[in-house]
C-alpha cells in the first residue's frame, strides 16, 4: 500500500504541508473504480490548499476519462481587482508553452497530407530567411517537434510590454534567431523558437497566419469557441480574461507573446477538456476529426530519448513517470501564468489545470500526484542502501550547465547563476543540487551511472562522454553537461 510519505515524496519540492497531510486521510483508488468518486472534493481541498500556500488567485481545472468530462472546476478569483470569479467554462487562462501543443497537432495535421515532411531540411520551406549551416546534418521538423534541433536558449525580446510592440513572426524569426550549439538530434535542448519557428512554418504552407490556421483546422472543429491565439484577444473574449499574477506584493497583468505558436495562447478548461478528448480518442471528437488515428498514436509515441533509461518525447508531448504510470504532459510557465495539460493513455484519462499566478511550477504535478494516488496503490520500490560494491563517483562529481542556455548573446552572463552542482557524499551516494525536479538531496546509486532520490521517485542517469552528461528521469526536454574545472 502507498504510505503517504510515499506520496508526499513524490510531489514537487517535495513540501511536506498541509496538501501532503490531507493525502493521509484519502484512500487510495483502485483503477477499475470510477474516478469522478469525490473526484470534486478531492480537487477542491488540492486547490484550495494550494491557493493559501502559494497566494494563488484563481484556478481553472477540467478532468476527462474514456470520452467524457468528469469534472470542470473553477477556483478562487479570475481578476482580484474586480473580485470576479474564475469559472472553467468561461475565464480564458494563459496557457504558456501547453500552447505548443496546438502549433504540434497543426504540424502533424500538414505532415499526414503530405504538405510537410518530418526528415526533410526545414529550410526549402523558409523564404525571406535560412537558417545558417552549422553543422553538416540539417535541422528538420522531427528535430523541432523534439526539442533537439540543437538551438541555444534565448529569452530576451519574446515578451512585448503591449500589442503595439508586436511584430509580424516572421520578422521576428528573423531578427532573434538563436545560435546553433548542437549538431541535431544529439541532445534536448528546450527551444520556445524552435516551436515558434514550426508555427512560421504552418502559417506559409498552409498560406494564412498561424492563428487563422490553428481556429480553422483545430479550434472551430473541436467546438473550442472560447480559446484563441490571437493577441489582443478578440473583443467576445476579452472581458473573460484572466488577470495573471507574481505574487501579492508584485503588480498583476497580462503578456503578449513575439513568438506566438510558442506561448499565446488563451483557453478556458473546458475548450481544454474538448482538446484532451480528441488526443484521447485517436484524434477523433462528437464526429470530427483532427488527426488520422496513425497521426495521432505517432504522437504519443517515444520519438527520442537522451538515454534509453529516462523519458523521452514524442511528436508533441513530453514524457513523465508518475506512480509506475507513463504519462504525456506540457507545462507553460509565462510572467504571470502556469498550467499544464497531462494524458494518461493507460487510465484514458486526461488533466488540465492552470493557475493565474507565476512560479508555481510545482503545483500542477502536486494536483497530478494527489488524483494518481487515489488511482494506484503502489509505487516502485525505492532503495535506501548502495549497491554492495559502490562506483566511486569521483568522475561525475563537479559543476554542470543545462542545454537549454545561451552561448553566444547576453544571456550567457546569467549561465554561472543557474548550475548544477554534483559532490560526493560518500561511496554510492551523491549530493546534487539545482536539479529542476530533484531539489537539493542525496542521491543513491542503484546501477551504475543511475541515481535514486532518497526522498522521492525522482532519479538521474549519468552519459561519461566528453563531456560527461546529467539526464533528469523525468526532464526529457533538456540535459546538463560537465563543465571544465575553468567553467
Amino acid at each position: 500500500m502507498l504510505t503517504w510519505r510515499a506520496a508526499c515524496g513524490s510531489m514537487a519540492g517535495r513540501r511536506l504541508s498541509a496538501l501532503c497531510l490531507l493525502l493521509v486521510w484519502l484512500p487510495p483508488l483502485a483503477a477499475a473504480e470510477a474516478p469522478q468518486d469525490g473526484l470534486a472534493q478531492l480537487i477542491d481541498e488540492v486547490i484550495t490548499t494550494q491557493r493559501f500556500l502559494d497566494d494563488i488567485p484563481g484556478a481553472s481545472v477540467a478532468v476527462v476519462r474514456d470520452g467524457e468530462i468528469l469534472h470542470l472546476g473553477g477556483y478562487g478569483y479570475a481578476d482580484t481587482q474586480r473580485a470576479t470569479p474564475a469559472s472553467a467554462g468561461h475565464t480564458l487562462f494563459g496557457t504558456g508553452s501547453v500552447s505548443k501543443l496546438f502549433t504540434w497537432t497543426a504540424v502533424m495535421q500538414l505532415v499526414e497530407q503530405g504538405r510537410l515532411a518530418l526528415d526533410q531540411d526545414i529550410n526549402r520551406y523558409l523564404d525571406g530567411f535560412q537558417l545558417p549551416a552549422t553543422w553538416p546534418q540539417p535541422v528538420t521538423l522531427a528535430h523541432l517537434l523534439t526539442h533537439t534541433a540543437g538551438f541555444e536558449d534565448r529569452n530576451i525580446g519574446f515578451y512585448a510590454r503591449h500589442p503595439g510592440e508586436l511584430v509580424p513572426l516572421q520578422t521576428f524569426l528573423a531578427r532573434r534567431m538563436p545560435a546553433r550549439i548542437y549538431p541535431p538530434g544529439q541532445v534536448s535542448a528546450y527551444s520556445n523558437y524552435g516551436a515558434a519557428l514550426a508555427g512560421h512554418i504552418v502559417a506559409r504552407v498552409a498560406g494564412m497566419p498561424f492563428e487563422q490556421y490553428v481556429e480553422q483546422h483545430i479550434l472551430t472543429p473541436l467546438g473550442m469557441t472560447r480559446s484563441s491565439f490571437r493577441q489582443p484577444l478578440p473583443v467576445a473574449l476579452l472581458a473573460d480574461q484572466a488577470r495573471g499574477s507574481r505574487g501579492e506584493a508584485a503588480p498583476s497583468g497580462r503578456t503578449w507573446y513575439q513568438a506566438r505558436p510558442s506561448g499565446a495562447l488563451y483557453a478556458t478548461a473546458a475548450d481544454m477538456a474538448r482538446f484532451m478528448l480528441a488526443h484521447l480518442q485517436q484524434g477523433r471528437l462528437h464526429g470530427r476529426q483532427i488527426l488520422a488515428p496513425a497521426t495521432a498514436l505517432m504522437m504519443q509515441q517515444r520519438q527520442f530519448s537522451n538515454h534509453p533509461q529516462v523519458s523521452g518525447l514524442t511528436y508533441g508531448f513530453q514524457e513523465l513517470q508518475r506512480g509506475g504510470r507513463r504519462i504525456l504532459w506540457q507545462r507553460g510557465d509565462t510572467l504571470y501564468f502556469t498550467a499544464a495539460m497531462v494524458l494518461v493513455p493507460e487510465l484514458r484519462t486526461g488533466i488540465f489545470v492552470a493557475y493565474n499566478r507565476a512560479g508555481v511550477g510545482h503545483a500542477p504535478l502536486e494536483l497530478l500526484d494527489a488524483i494518481l494516488f487515489r488511482s494506484s496503490d503502489t509505487y516502485p520500490a525505492v532503495s535506501g542502501k548502495p549497491p554492495s560494491s559502490p562506483s566511486p563517483g569521483g568522475d561525475l562529481t563537479g559543476m554542470y550547465r543545462s542545454t537549454r542556455s545561451n552561448e553566444t548573446g547576453p544571456e550567457k552572463l546569467l549561465k554561472p547563476f543557474r548550475p548544477v552542482r554534483v559532490r560526493t557524499h560518500a561511496p554510492g551516494v551523491l549530493r546534487i543540487s539545482g536539479l529542476a525536479m530533484g531539489g537539493d538531496t542525496l542521491w543513491v546509486e542503484q546501477a551504475p551511472l543511475h541515481y535514486r532520490a532518497i526522498d522521492s521517485q525522482e532519479y538521474v542517469i549519468f552519459r561519461r562522454g566528453q563531456p560527461n552528461y546529467l539526464f533528469e528521469g523525468n526532464m526529457p526536454a533538456a540535459g546538463y553537461y560537465r563543465l571544465p574545472w575553468y567553467g
